[in-house]
């Protein structure tokens, strides 16, 4: 029903990006495993990565946009809090399968 992936490796290093989970592949992936209306959600405190993480989903014809539910978002990682301690936001993307 959910597929969530908080705070994947960033791989910086513009020569590593192509190490990062969420890339062009990715989407097709979980369409294949999730159900009807499955979601999936993305945590990250990395920019670059958080564009590219709204770029492949935004682009692929097999996901539209959705809510992050606030039930959800009240949920956070060790990791998360510590970041956002030291004032590092998180961002935070939702996307519905569609058929």
């Amino acid at each position: 029903q959910a597929i969530h992936v908080y705070f994947p490796d960033p791989w910086p290093k513009a020569k590593h990006a192509k190490n990062r989970l969420i890339s062009a592949g990715f989407p097709e992936q979980a369409q294949r495993v999730l159900v009807r209306t499955g979601l999936v959600f993305l945590r990250t405190d990395d920019l670059d990565y958080f564009a590219q993480m709204e770029e492949v989903f935004g682009e692929s014809p097999l996901f539209e946009r959705a809510e992050t539910p606030a039930e959800l978002m009240a949920i956070t990682t060790d990791f998360e809090r510590e970041f956002n301690g030291r004032g590092i936001p998180t961002n935070h993307a939702a996307w519905r399968r569609i058929d």
